[in-house]
């Protein structure tokens, strides 16, 4: 591409094989790879890519996405190398690229509390961020008290949890499109607690995961969902688990190509080693169709579709 200065960046890679990069196993190549390990390093990528018109597509962990089978001309900026923990007091600031498992454990080495939840939970810090993955009720992102991103205009912003609002599985930045902003790093508010207690939240998170398949796979394919129910007059809202519908509409051992819906959980879809993403993205749309016809209840998927 004309302009585009290979020199200007580090650790950028061409025509990247992507499907080693996520934990289903499937998507083509990138036209732009980088791993960026600094601040400077994530502003002269992001800076690159807008100045080229290209797309940018951030890639944490890949525990939770989609790329297509095809080739993409895009810059794919990973988040791997910049994983770096700082505790204060009750205080934590995290990179992005940080395991979510690891920093609950050191969370936990530190005898703070707050982040049992996340024990188990696949992705990066910077993932777990953009979907405000968690669970129990809990999600990572009511415990930010800061955070430093970089805006579609390259510029380096920090925002309090004034700038933010968030929900079940939905985290969104005022004023701000956060699918083109870059996530670098957050301030998360802990409190301490004796050890022996975090440990004992951490086993009961742990034990209610023991069911999920092993294998290949994005974690939970849907969102759990709610519907509204006018019962006496009153509104109420009535949570549905997206695995218990999908096994009530006998999704589990559907099948599409070498993609799966697992026998032991229903939101689970798993590659047994040579499915495409169109095997899954199709086998996911089948199951949308049969519990949309069966319950009228359309899932939203918990994956996130990358260049799609």
């Amino acid at each position: 591409m004309s302009g585009f200065n290979l020199n200007n960046l580090n650790n950028l890679e061409r025509d990247k094989d992507l499907s080693g990069l996520t934990s289903l196993g499937v998507g083509g190549r990138a036209e732009y790879y980088v791993e960026p390990e600094s601040i400077d390093d994530f502003k002269a990528a992001f800076k690159l890519g807008l100045e080229n018109k290209l797309k940018i597509y951030i890639l944490g962990g890949g525990s939770n996405v989609i790329f297509p089978d095809d080739y993409i001309k895009a810059l794919v900026i990973s988040t791997k190398k910049f994983n770096k923990i700082l505790f204060n007091d009750n205080n934590v600031r995290v990179q992005a690229g940080c395991s979510l498992a690891r920093l609950a454990a050191e969370a936990a080495k530190n005898n703070l509390s707050g982040l049992e939840f996340a024990v188990g939970i696949p992705g990066t810090v910077g993932g777990a961020i953009f979907g405000n993955a968690g669970a129990g009720g809990h999600g990572i992102a009511e415990l930010i008290s800061e955070l430093i991103i970089i805006d579609d205009k390259c510029e380096l912003k920090k925002l309090s949890a004034e700038d933010f609002s968030y929900g079940y599985r939905n985290f969104e930045i005022n004023n701000i499109d956060k699918n083109k902003i870059l996530i670098l790093e957050c301030v998360l508010k802990l409190h301490e607690a004796e050890r022996e207690l975090i440990d004992a939240e951490v086993k009961r998170y742990l034990s209610k995961r023991i069911n999920q398949p092993m294998g290949r796979s994005a974690g939970c394919t849907f969102k759990n969902t709610e519907i509204k129910k006018n019962n006496n007059n009153e509104n109420n809202e009535i949570n549905l688990s997206a695995g218990k519908l999908l096994d009530e509409c006998g999704c589990k051992g559907l099948e599409c190509g070498d993609a799966i819906v697992s026998e032991n959980h229903a939101n689970f879809i798993l590659n047994r080693g040579r499915a495409r993403s169109e095997d899954i993205i199709n086998l996911i749309k089948i199951c949308q169709e049969r519990v949309f016809n069966r319950t009228g209840v359309m899932l939203e998927p918990e994956i996130k579709f990358m260049a799609l």
